[in-house]
Formats: structure tokens, sequence, C-alpha cells
């Protein structure tokens, strides 16, 4: 072949090309158009289906009167609107208690207790707390109901209040990585709280006054 008949066939072959490329790239921005299109309209929808489900979540609540439903408040169903996650943490703060995460074995939020004094007042309140949320904590695979600790080794290892569904038998579990170290049992929950706060706690000696950076 010649050259000029190289070159003819070259730019014959680039022309097609070019056409070729131009089509793909008008379906591309088509296609690209109908994404935006349909992005908007999810957008849309979601922002719709959140409304629906608050003003669903403040229907139920209001439908339990005094007594809230805590399976449902303690559910980590992600679905949910805020006002769940709301009431949840306003009505263990009453009891002296915290929630955050979720707890993916069983699902449900991450239910926790700290100390901030060494009062016999605040032991007292969350004792009177666990005993009161502990029956809507669903159990793990080994049929242990928890509660995690707020403590100021936190990040050295996780300490968790244990009770066993079946038997009620207590104790505190120390975790490192995700693995059980240790665990110490207890003849009750109250005793499991005073070691808890004694030996796993940055308590002021001053009941009432609570130390800075203690509560997550």
């Amino acid at each position: 072949m010649t050259q000029p008949a190289r070159k003819k066939e070259t730019a014959t072959q680039l022309e097609l090309l070019e056409a070729e490329l131009s089509a793909a790239r008008k379906v591309t921005a088509r296609y690209r158009a109908a994404m935006e299109k349909a992005e908007k309209r999810l957008d849309a929808a979601q922002a719709s289906q959140a409304d629906v489900q608050y003003r669903y979540d403040c229907a139920l609540v209001a439908s339990w009167g005094d007594t809230p439903d805590w399976l449902t408040l303690l559910d980590g169903d992600e679905s949910r609107s805020s006002v769940m996650y709301e009431l949840a943490r306003d009505g263990l703060e009453r009891l002296g208690l915290g929630t955050s995460m979720i707890n993916m074995e069983t699902g449900q939020r991450v239910v926790w207790l700290g100390f901030s004094t060494d009062s016999e007042a605040e032991l007292q309140q969350k004792l009177h707390g666990v005993q009161f949320i502990l029956p809507f904590v669903k159990a793990g695979r080994q049929g242990q109901r928890e509660i995690s600790i707020c403590q100021p080794q936190r990040d050295e290892f996780a300490l968790s209040l244990m009770v066993d569904a079946r038997t009620q038998a207590v104790s505190v579990m120390k975790r490192v990585y995700g693995r059980e170290k240790e665990r110490t049992a207890f003849p009750g929950l109250e005793a499991a709280l005073r070691y808890i706060r004694d030996i796993h706690s940055d308590t002021s000696i001053d009941a009432g006054i609570v130390e800075p950076g203690l509560m997550p």
C-alpha cells in the first residue's frame, strides 16, 4: 500500500472512530441526565418518607401514653426518625444511664452507665435504672444481657456489666481488642455496681461534683 493510500485509510478510520465516539458521548450524556433526574426524584422521595416516618413515630409515641414501649425505643432500626432516639436518650438519662451506637449482635441501642461521683445516691440511682431497663435489653448469643461501662481506661479495655437472662447471674467482663480477657462474678447487681464505681470509675471524693471529660 502506498503512503498516500495508507494516510487516506487512517483518516477514514479516524473519522469513523470520531463518529462512534461522538455517538457514545451522546448516549452517556443522555443516561447521565436521566440519572441526575432520578437522583433528584430519589432525594424528594426520601425526604417525603422521612417526613411521614417522623409523623408516624410521633403518633406512635403519643399512643403509648405514660408507658413508653422500651423495646421499640431501644430498637436500633435506623429507618426510625430522631424522635425515637431522643426519647430513648432522655428516658435513659432520667434513669442515670445513656445510649450510643448499635449492638450489632442484638440490633439494639447500646445502653451504658458511668459514675461521676462516689455518692450513695448516685449508686442507688444507677441500680434502680439498671433494674428497670434490664428486662428490655435483649440477650446476645450466649444468653447474656449487656450494659456497657463508661470508664477512664476505655482506650485500653472495654468493660461491661453482664447478666445471664436465664439464671440472673451477674458478672463484670473485661474485653481487650474485642476479646474477653477476664470476668468477675458478683452476688448481685448492687455489688457489681459498687465494684465498678470503686475500681473502674474516675469519681470525685466530693459527692455531687462531676469530673470533666468522663461522660462521652
